[in-house]
């Protein structure tokens, strides 16, 4: 007997197992309902692709003076100190000058004396300064005896010699690379600093010459310095008509304003803003993904994300041009496009317009 209900009572709870699990099985056996993405996407547009082309150049001034003196000496003073800046006709160096002094005394004396040589010869021969004009004969006899023409030449040489003790500023602008002290012995026409106007900066560099079509004369640039904390603006202002062996062409950039920053001979960095020649379909680089080495964007419509493969042509650090695979005003996916696959239900969360 107590085997009967034990066996009974294994049953009922077998029973009441299997009816609870049904509703579990039913659930499960309901077909699985494919998840929308969140996606974010940009229309295409059809334009010109720019680009930036990132080369070096050299800060230089249209304004600069190699300084020296046009003759030897040692050097009495410096007036004004490196860095400085100075006016136009600043006195900035000067040789020592009693010798050059003491010999241009002499030379005016020599000539105060030939002319009341030349004078006394005149009144000797009885000539009045106009009869003297209408005998030019005797005019030059009376200067070669009297030695006037010559003194008043070696006068003016020395003069020259004196003046050439000094050197002045021919413009206004910063002094740069002195490299003399006071006592130092200067040779003539050897140079001794330099002279530059800081408002005359522009920068010189290059281009390869498969981009030169791509800019043009007043097209703007971004200049930045070494430290790359400063930027600036600049425009072409000078193409060279002119392709180097190394295939480089020189591009003049003027700046459009001027910085305590920068300093003739300065090496920076150029950021050219180069236009495409031909306009194409362009989107973001960031809706490129690669699948099976192929390039592809996936193209919303009608809610679903359509797998387009596209061929690519250049590209700026942002933008990249198609050249097939997609039409002006189609969206692309830039965000999430990782996740999708052809046909999957896409829900865009925000546009984004090129």
């Amino acid at each position: 007997m107590d085997r009967k209900l034990f066996f009974f009572f294994v049953c009922a709870l077998l029973f009441g197992s299997c009816k609870n699990d049904s509703p579990i099985k039913n659930k499960e056996s309901k077909p699985h309902t494919q998840q929308t993405i969140d996606v974010k996407v940009a229309s295409v547009e059809h334009s010109k692709l720019y680009k930036t082309i990132q080369m070096r150049g050299v800060v230089d001034a249209e304004k600069h003076q190699k300084l020296y003196f046009k003759r030897s000496g040692y050097l009495l003073s410096l007036k004004a100190k490196m860095g400085q800046y100075v006016s136009k006709g600043t006195l900035l160096a000067l040789l020592d000058t009693q010798e050059v002094a003491r010999n241009l005394n002499r030379k005016r004396l020599s000539l105060a004396e030939a002319q009341q040589k030349w004078k006394c010869l005149r009144i000797d021969q009885g000539l009045s300064l106009e009869a003297l004009k209408q005998q030019p004969t005797v005019a030059r006899s009376l200067d070669l005896r009297s030695h006037l023409s010559l003194s008043r030449l070696d006068l003016s040489t020395a003069k020259q010699q004196y003046n050439e003790s000094f050197v002045r500023a021919s413009f206004s602008g910063l002094l740069a690379n002195i490299d003399y002290k006071k006592g130092d012995f200067v040779t003539s026409g050897k140079y001794f600093g330099e002279l530059y106007d800081p408002n005359s900066l522009y920068i010189d560099s290059h281009l390869l010459e498969e981009d030169l079509s791509k800019v043009h004369v007043g097209d703007l640039s971004e200049v930045t310095l070494s430290n790359a904390t400063i930027k600036l603006k600049a425009h072409i202002s000078i193409i060279d008509p002119l392709v180097k062996e190394d295939g480089l062409v020189t591009v003049r950039l003027k700046l459009d304003d001027t910085s305590k920053n920068l300093y003739r001979g300065m090496h920076v960095k150029v950021a050219y803003r180069a236009m495409a020649s031909e306009p194409h379909c362009l989107v973001p680089l960031k809706a490129i993904v690669k699948r099976t080495g192929k390039n592809i964007v996936f193209v919303v419509q009608d809610g679903k994300a359509k797998w387009k493969e596209v061929t690519l042509g250049d590209r700026s650090d942002t933008m990249v041009e198609v050249i097939e695979g997609v039409e002006p005003k189609d969206r692309v996916v830039v965000e999430n496009n990782l996740l999708l696959t052809h046909d999957v239900e896409v829900h865009i969360i925000k546009n984004n317009k090129l």
